[in-house]
């Protein structure tokens, strides 16, 4: 499953399961990546165990794109720490995909798991 994929389903599963309503922790992601963008500064946040081809997907986006992919967080993380991280990519995926177009981050995915031999189905 594609990081996009991964990310897209993370947002859906914390709507569904009632994170619609905006808390602090939430409020707070907006605010950073409002502050983030207006510093010229375009990144993601990511929970989770990393890919093998992390490495190569997070250098071409710094490389090509200047954005920069953070690991915030491991396998577990707080509700309060996925409710930030929700809200700051959909802030950031609005202006990403507003500069580089909607398949950016699937291209720089696929792209780094062809450098590190990896299927880009896989």
């Amino acid at each position: 499953m594609s990081v996009s994929k991964i990310f897209l389903s993370a947002i859906a599963t914390l709507s569904i399961s009632g994170c619609v309503s905006l808390s602090n922790s939430a409020r707070q992601g907006r605010v950073d990546a409002q502050a983030d963008i207006s510093r010229g500064q375009l990144a993601i946040e990511s929970a989770g165990m990393p890919f093998r081809w992390d490495p190569n997907y997070k250098r071409l986006l710094r490389q090509r794109y200047g954005i920069e992919f953070r690991i915030v967080g491991g396998c577990m993380i707080t509700e309060e720490a996925a409710e930030h991280l929700r809200t700051y990519n959909e802030v950031m995926m609005s202006e990403i995909t507003r500069k580089y177009g909607s398949d950016v981050l699937e291209k720089t995915e696929a792209e780094a798991k062809k450098m590190t031999s990896i299927p880009s189905d896989g």
